[in-house]
């Protein structure tokens, strides 16, 4: 299980959205948006699926503040 993670359209840093989901279920997840707080920018961004990605704790694009 993973952290499904957006990135700041800001500054371009990755964050957390706070779900955690399988990577093989986020795969065949149908179309659909959230928001997250972003703690670089303080504000609440939109965001779709699309956009998102699921990380393991090991892999680089976790890293994130907040």
């Amino acid at each position: 299980m993973g952290v499904l993670m957006v990135r700041c359209p800001k500054t371009g840093w990755a964050i957390s959205t706070g779900r955690y989901i399988e990577s093989r279920l986020f795969s065949s997840t149908p179309v659909f948006f959230g928001s997250a707080y972003c703690p670089h920018c303080r504000v609440r961004h939109e965001w779709f699926v699309k956009d998102a990605w699921v990380c393991e704790s090991d892999e680089p694009e976790c890293e994130f503040v907040g």
